[in-house]
C-alpha cells in the first residue's frame, strides 16, 4: 500500500509543476483553466514572510473562484473566470477568506476595494498584522463584520460614509444608524423601539447581561433603547434587547377569579405553595383594587384546576374576618370597661380609678361685693375643700385655688384639682380607643369605643382577638359584689369608773370597777359583757356581734348618747360618704385695692361643712375579710360664734382597718373636755362681792366625753345575702324603742 501512495503524491506534484509551467506560458484550455484555477485557490502560496492570505468569492451557479495573490494584485484564472465573478456584491454567491500574519492595509484592500469593489478612505496610521479565516462561505454583510471584527483587535474602526467606508483609527462621525432587526457594518447608532417593556425596565435587565453598558442610552420620551458603537457590539446589545422585549403574554391563557371572604394576597400565596411543582408554567397574581386572582398559563387545564383550588381557599372563618363586636355592659360602666381593654390591648392606661361623682353645684359669697352663683369653673375656689385633701384648681380674684381640707372630701370635680374628690373625675376613659397605630404592624387592628348612652363596649377587630376581648369582657363585667355597712357612731360620758377611757376600762385588772357586793352585779354583767364582746378592744366575735349589744353595756355604766347609727349598702372599691350637719360661711381671705383708700374691702368666703361627716371605701378580699379606708370626723362650731370667722372644734379620725364580713370593729379613743360654769340665787345680790355667796350659789362642773365609733360591714354576693342584711335593719328598726340608751 506504500507504494500506492508515494505514487500518487509524485503524481500530484508532476502536475502541480505543469500547472504552473501553462499558467507562465499563458496557453491552457478553458477546461483545464477552470481545474488549475480552483486547484491555485486551494493550493496556499507563500509571500516573503512565508504567510497564506486570500478572500475567495463562491459563485453558487457557476462554481468560478476569484483568487488574490499576496501583494493584493489580482490574480484571476481564465477569463471566463474572471468575467463571471467581477461584480462586487454578488448576492447570490459567498465568500471564503483566509489571512494569515497578514498586513491589515492589505486585508483592508482585499475585502473593500477586490472582493466588494466599494470606495474606501483608510487612514495613514492603519497598520498590524492579523490572522483572519471562516472555515465556510460568508455573506457580504458577514464579511463587512468580519473586517469589522479584525479592525477592532487592532484599535481601528470601520465606518459607513456615504456609499463607501472609511477605516481610521477611533471613530470618525457619527456613522450610521440602524433601526432593530438590521445592523449595518461598520460604527454606528442602532434604534430598538420597545412594544412590549418599558425602558427603565429594559435598562435594569441589560445591566445584568451586558458587560460593557457604555454607549447604550434609553429613550424614555419614544420608550426606545439607544445603541452606539460598533457593529458587532450593536448587533450583540440589539439582540438581547430583543429577546427581552418579548410580548410574554402571547399564547397565554389568562382568567380573573373574584374572591368574596379571603384576601387575594392570601390565596395568592397558598396557590403558589399548591402549584410549587409546576416550576412557573402557571403564574397567579393578586388583584387588590378588584379583590380578584388573576392566573396566567399556556396551559387551560392549569386554569381550570386553579380555578377548583380558589373556590376551595376562598373560605373565612369566623375566627380571621374582621368585623363590628357590640358588648353591652351588664354592671359596670361601658367607658371604664374600655379603658380597661385599652390597657390590655396596648393602648397605655393604668387604674381604672373609680367612677366620676356628678358635680354638685355650691355658692361663695363676697360680702362686700354682694357677688355669688353657681359653680360655673370660674370664680373662687372650692366651697367644700375642708374635706378635700387638696387645693382647688381654679384661679380666683385672689390669684388662688380653693382651700385645703384635713380629708379627701367631697370637691367639686368641675372646679377642684386638688388630690381630693376630684381624683375620681380622672378615673373614665375618652369616647374612642384606637389601637392601629401601637401595634404598628405588628398583630392584629383592634378599635374599642364607649357607647356611653346605650353603656355599651363596641369594638372592631378579628374574630379571634375578639374572643379574647369577649373573655376579658365578661371577667370584668361580673356581678358587683356590695357591702352593706352598719354604723354606729356614739359618745360615752366619762365617769368615775371610765375616768381613763372606754379601752382602759375593759383592759384593767378590775374592769375598772369596785367590787361587786351582790346587790345587783350590774357592774360584774356589764364588764362580762364587754370583755367578750370587745376581746382586745379590737373586734366583735360569737354570736352577739351586734353593736347594739355593745352600746348597751356601756349604758349600763354611764350616760351614752348615739350620735348617728346609719346603715349603708355600697359597691366594692367605690366610696360612700355620710355627712349630717350644717355648712357654714367662712371668711377665708380678704382683699383690697391699695391705689383706692376708699375701696371696698373684698372678702373670699367658703362654706365649711360641720357635723358627722364618714366616708367609707370598702375593698373585698378572700375568705369574706373587707379591709375598709374609713375616715370619720364630727365638727361644730363653738358657742357664741357670731361672726364670719367661727372656731370649729372637730374630732376626726382616719384609718384603713380589715375585718371579717359580720364582725364588728370599733375606734374610740377620741376624748374631749369641756368645762361648765353655772350662777343661781337672788338677782342682784348675789353678785355682791363678798357677800353674793350668801344670796346664791355658783356651780362649776367639767365634763369629759369620748366618741365611740362602732363599723360592722357585711359582704352582699346574691339576693339571698341581701335580704338577710334587710331583716337584720328590719329587726333593728322595731328595737330602736326599747334600747335603753338615748337615742
Amino acid at each position: 500500500m506504500w507504494p500506492l501512495r508515494i505514487l500518487f503524491v509524485l503524481a500530484t506534484v508532476l502536475l502541480g509543476a505543469c500547472a504552473a509551467q501553462e499558467a507562465d506560458s499563458g496557453g491552457t484550455g478553458a477546461i483545464t483553466s477552470d481545474v488549475f484555477g480552483d486547484l491555485r485557490a486551494r493550493q496556499p502560496r507563500s509571500d516573503v514572510t512565508g504567510s497564506v492570505q486570500g478572500v475567495v468569492r463562491v459563485d453558487r451557479t457557476t462554481g468560478a473562484s476569484y483568487n488574490f495573490g499576496p501583494a493584493g494584485s489580482p490574480d484571476f484564472g481564465p477569463a471566463g473566470s474572471a468575467s463571471s465573478g467581477s461584480g462586487a456584491g454578488g448576492s447570490d454567491g459567498g465568500y471564503r477568506i483566509n489571512f494569515e500574519n497578514a498586513e491589515l492595509r492589505d486585508v483592508v484592500r482585499a475585502v473593500l476595494g477586490d472582493a466588494l469593489g466599494v470606495p474606501y478612505t483608510m487612514s495613514p496610521d492603519v497598520a498590524g498584522i492579523i490572522t483572519v479565516s471562516s472555515p465556510r462561505p460568508v455573506s457580504r454583510d458577514e464579511l463587512l463584520q468580519t473586517l469589522e471584527s479584525a479592525l477592532q483587535t487592532q484599535g481601528f474602526s470601520l465606518s459607513k460614509t456615504g456609499s463607501g467606508y472609511t477605516v481610521a483609527a477611533g471613530t470618525i462621525g457619527a456613522g450610521v444608524v440602524d433601526r432593530a432587526g438590521r445592523t449595518t457594518p461598520g460604527y454606528g447608532i442602532t434604534v430598538v423601539p420597545l412594544r412590549y417593556v418599558s425602558v427603565r425596565t429594559m435598562s435594569r435587565l441589560l445591566s445584568g447581561f451586558i458587560v460593557d453598558a457604555e454607549g447604550v442610552r434609553v429613550d424614555t420620551a419614544q420608550n426606545a433603547v439607544v445603541i452606539r458603537g460598533p457593529g458587532p457590539k450593536r448587533e450583540e446589545v440589539a439582540q438581547a434587547v430583543l429577546s427581552f422585549d418579548a410580548d410574554w403574554m402571547r399564547d397565554q391563557s389568562v382568567s380573573i377569579f373574584e374572591v368574596r371572604r379571603a384576601s387575594p394576597q392570601a390565596i395568592v400565596s397558598e396557590l403558589e405553595d399548591v402549584f410549587s411543582g409546576s416550576n412557573g408554567v402557571i403564574q397567579f397574581k393578586p388583584i387588590t383594587r378588584l379583590r380578584a386572582v388573576m392566573a396566567i398559563s399556556k396551559n387551560a387545564t392549569l386554569i381550570r384546576r386553579a380555578e377548583d383550588w380558589v373556590r376551595r381557599l376562598d373560605q373565612q372563618s369566623e375566627a380571621a374576618g374582621e368585623n363590628v363586636f357590640v358588648y353591652r355592659a351588664h354592671y359596670r360602666d361601658a367607658r371604664e370597661l374600655a379603658r380597661i381593654l385599652g390597657g390590655i390591648f396596648g393602648a397605655g392606661g393604668g387604674d381604672t380609678g373609680g367612677a366620676a361623682t356628678p358635680a354638685q353645684p355650691t355658692t361663695r359669697t363676697a360680702s362686700a361685693s354682694g357677688t355669688g352663683g353657681a359653680d360655673d369653673g370660674s370664680g373662687f375656689g372650692d366651697a367644700d375643700a375642708d374635706m378635700g385633701g387638696g387645693d382647688g384648681a381654679n384661679r380666683d380674684p385672689f390669684g388662688n385655688g380653693g382651700g385645703t381640707g384635713d380629708f379627701g372630701g367631697d370637691q367639686d370635680p368641675a372646679a377642684a384639682g386638688g388630690t381630693g374628690g376630684a381624683a375620681a373625675a380622672g378615673g373614665l376613659a375618652p369616647a374612642t380607643i384606637d389601637l392601629t397605630g401601637g401595634n404598628q404592624g405588628q398583630g392584629p387592628s383592634i378599635r374599642i369605643t364607649a357607647d356611653a348612652s346605650n353603656n355599651s363596649v363596641i369594638t372592631y377587630t378579628d374574630g379571634e382577638t375578639w374572643r379574647k376581648v369577649l373573655a376579658a369582657l365578661r371577667q370584668l363585667d361580673s356581678t358587683p359584689l356590695q357591702v352593706a355597712i352598719n354604723v354606729t357612731i356614739a359618745e360615752v360620758r366619762l365617769n368615775e369608773e371610765l375616768r381613763n377611757g372606754v379601752q382602759y376600762f375593759v383592759k384593767s385588772s378590775n374592769v375598772g370597777l369596785g367590787d361587786d357586793n351582790g346587790s345587783v352585779g350590774l357592774f360584774s354583767r356589764a364588764a362580762s359583757t364587754l370583755q367578750r364582746e370587745l376581746p382586745g378592744f379590737n373586734f366583735v366575735v360569737g354570736t352577739n356581734s351586734n353593736p347594739d349589744v355593745i352600746i348597751s353595756a356601756l349604758d349600763q355604766i354611764t350616760d351614752v348618747q348615739v350620735l348617728s347609727s346609719p346603715s349603708l349598702v355600697v359597691l366594692e372599691n367605690q366610696p360612700a360618704m355620710l355627712q349630717v350637719g350644717d355648712s357654714i360661711p367662712v371668711t377665708v381671705r380678704q382683699a383690697q385695692d391699695i391705689s383706692d383708700s376708699d375701696a371696698p374691702i373684698v372678702n373670699q368666703v367658703e362654706f365649711r361643712n360641720t357635723g358627722i361627716i364618714l366616708k367609707v371605701t370598702p375593698r373585698i378580699g378572700t375568705n369574706d375579710a373587707v379591709t375598709m379606708q374609713v375616715e370619720q370626723e364630727i365638727s361644730n362650731v363653738s358657742d357664741g360664734a357670731n361672726t364670719l370667722t367661727p372656731t370649729i372644734s372637730k374630732r376626726a379620725v382616719s384609718s384603713t382597718i380589715s375585718v371579717i364580713s359580720g364582725q364588728t370593729v370599733l375606734l374610740a379613743g377620741l376624748i374631749s373636755q369641756g368645762r361648765d360654769r353655772g350662777q343661781s340665787g337672788i338677782p342682784g345680790l348675789n353678785r355682791l362681792k363678798g357677800i353674793g355667796n350668801l344670796f346664791g350659789e355658783r356651780a362649776r362642773a367639767s365634763s369629759r366625753n369620748e366618741l365611740v365609733i362602732l363599723i360592722r360591714p357585711v359582704v352582699v354576693r346574691n339576693g339571698e345575702d341581701a335580704q338577710s342584711v334587710a331583716e337584720e335593719f328590719r329587726s333593728k328598726l322595731w328595737s330602736v324603742n326599747g334600747s335603753g340608751g338615748n337615742q
